[in-house]
């Protein structure tokens, strides 16, 4: 993010293909594959190992990672386990879906999920063909723009869907991501033509757990109000020409796909995450300069969102008061621009601390 307000785009897909690749990686090993230099294995249920590339050489981190994760998304058994993994309301996916169509099997694989949220499990491999131009071919032989004003509005509509509701919950990103999954399902169970407005959507919307339904109305859920998706959805689709802001998009939702299966892991793993002490992440707030050392002068995670709400406040006074050039901007923006490129921040308040 602040590679691409900073006008530097190659650095903004390296970047961006590095994040989308952790983000895949963190989902991989919630389901207890390991993809590492050289060595990549999956662990099974009773703790035996097999490695995923016995009796050959592994490709490479970057080859295995993504061939894991196509793989991993065509396997039935990973379906319900990943939509009880992610949860928007207080609710699992796996809920929701349930109340809406009890019984239902419509969804059996993973990648039928994310391909509803627009991302597609296989552009990994296109955009480290991107990366690979950005990280080592001349960057003015391979010329990449976008103007100061664009990248701009892009990085206030990130953090706009990030900004933390209830403790920490992606509220805005979440309600969306929730109903293109169930407008997925209901093209997939209801008769062909079906209106949402006249589906099961409708009618059995106060089924959903109550804070659920608070947050996405019958209406929403149905798009008879707000009927467009959020741009970050259909950013996340472009893949012409390595797009930075189309990388970043996908590694935005492949992150918080990753932050939510981990909160989950840590969750039944017993961690109480807000009275447990992560020396990690005390540790990264520290060294991001997120709070002084010392964790009894650490904030609630939640509160992370006051700078970059601040920051936000300048950036919107500088698009509108200033010409649309880079240097302006940067000048302006001083200490906030830091802040708009710290998304461990959404990260930590998306642990619901």
């Amino acid at each position: 993010m602040d590679a691409l307000l900073s006008g530097d785009l190659h650095a903004a897909r390296h970047l961006s293909y590095y994040a989308q690749l952790r983000g895949a990686l963190s989902i991989l090993a919630f389901s207890g594959i390991g993809i590492f230099n050289g060595l990549c294995f999956a662990i099974d249920a009773n703790g035996r190992r097999s490695n995923l590339y016995s009796g050959r050489r592994s490709p490479g981190t970057h080859v295995a990672a993504w061939q894991a994760l196509e793989a991993w998304g065509d396997e039935p058994a990973q379906a319900a386990r990943f939509m009880n993994a992610i949860q928007f309301g207080g609710a699992s996916l796996f809920d929701s879906v349930q109340a809406i169509w009890p019984s239902s099997t419509a969804i059996s694989l993973v990648s039928q999920i994310v391909d509803a949220w627009g991302v597609d499990l296989k552009s990994g491999v296109r955009d480290h063909d991107a990366r690979n131009i950005s990280s080592y071919n001349p960057h003015q032989l391979n010329p990449h723009t976008c103007s100061a004003v664009d990248a701009a509005e892009f990085v206030q509509h990130v953090w706009s869907v990030l900004e933390p509701v209830s403790g920490g919950d992606y509220v805005l990103l979440d309600r969306h991501l929730l109903r293109r999954l169930l407008q997925q399902v209901h093209q997939t169970v209801e008769p062909p033509g079906t209106p949402f407005s006249a589906g099961a959507i409708f009618a059995r919307h106060a089924n959903l757990a109550p804070r659920v339904a608070g947050l996405a109305s019958r209406d929403f859920l149905s798009s008879v109000v707000e009927p467009d998706d959020l741009p970050l959805l259909a950013k996340a689709q472009v893949y012409s020409s390595g797009n930075a802001i189309g990388m970043i998009s996908r590694a935005v939702l492949l992150l918080r796909v990753a932050t939510g299966i981990t909160r989950s892991a840590l969750k039944d793993a017993g961690f109480l995450l807000e009275n447990d002490a992560l020396g990690w992440l005390e540790a990264t707030g520290v060294d991001r300069g997120f709070w002084p050392s010392g964790s009894a002068s650490r904030p609630q995670f939640a509160e992370l969102w006051d700078d970059v709400a601040l920051a936000l406040d300048d950036l919107g006074r500088i698009i509108v008061q200033v010409p649309p050039d880079r240097h302006s901007m940067s000048a302006l923006l001083g200490m906030s621009s830091r802040y708009l490129g710290q998304c461990e921040r959404a990260f930590m308040w998306g642990l619901g601390t």
